[in-house]
């Protein structure tokens, strides 16, 4: 497959690229072109293509719509003719470019080793999979058989389940469970950061970070730093900002002995 066929796709409100979140979707902008791939940043327009009962309101959060959402936008590209769509949230940080290399799959998700102080002392490690960073291939006639899959059960899941869905039913919690039953193919560089393990790379290390690397199969070429946790108050944006200074700068941080 030619490089120029393929597309990566991010999402972020003009108003929030800015400060630490403008530097990661920047990271992925510049891979993207030395790997000779077209680049696109879908701003308001992430949710025209919604059906009018799937927007975002009380009844279903921004977080499901963008995980129904961003399976439409993919979609729409390769039936319009991209041999392959990579999907890469705006908190993805590119972090060593030359070594992020992309699986010949026709579809593959990203890993997430997430750790987690327990009460009781001592760390709880989930090792997931996640759509912070999706990846589709063009399987023929501008189809790709998981990407139609998962739109179809995720929209069938929130039009059942209505109010009250956690705001990863349809991203991380259903992706994981098909993961467990039929193994999908996962970007093991792509992994996911969350709040005990940036504490501990903003210090030097730690024990959350060690566990993250020891469940981890590959060092990290790019991470989803969780925006989340910022929304949620686990860390701040000059933390964040540290981060991405720290993980470019120090690549090795998140690699594999």
């Amino acid at each position: 497959m030619a490089a120029r066929m393929l597309s990566v796709l991010q999402s972020c409100p003009s108003h929030e690229r800015h400060g630490w979140l403008a530097r990661c979707m920047h990271s992925v902008e510049q891979w993207a072109a030395a790997q000779g791939f077209s680049y696109r940043w879908i701003d308001d327009e992430l949710f025209d293509l919604l059906p009018a009962d799937l927007q975002p309101g009380q009844r279903i959060s921004p977080v499901i719509a963008s995980d129904i959402a961003r399976l439409i936008w993919m979609q729409q590209r390769l039936h319009h003719g991209d041999k392959a769509v990579l999907w890469l949230d705006a908190d993805v940080l590119v972090i060593q470019p030359e070594q992020l290399m992309l699986p010949s799959a026709h579809a593959a998700v990203g890993r997430e080793v997430w750790v987690q102080a327990e009460p009781a002392g001592g760390w709880r490690v989930y090792r997931k999979v996640h759509n912070a960073a999706l990846l589709a291939r063009d399987q023929g006639a501008g189809r790709n058989s998981f990407i139609d899959f998962y739109l179809d059960t995720a929209q069938r899941l929130v039009r059942a389940n209505g109010h009250g869905m956690p705001a990863q039913f349809v991203g991380p919690k259903l992706l994981t469970a098909l993961h467990n039953v039929v193994q999908l193919p996962v970007m093991e560089d792509v992994g996911m950061l969350s709040p005990a393990v940036v504490a501990d790379l903003l210090h030097g290390g730690g024990g959350a970070l060690k566990r993250m690397l020891g469940k981890s199969t590959r060092s990290m070429h790019a991470a989803n730093l969780c925006r989340s946790s910022t929304h949620a108050g686990d860390l701040d944006d000059e933390q964040m900002l540290r981060l991405v200074d720290q993980l470019l700068a120090h690549p090795e941080s998140v690699a594999l002995a």
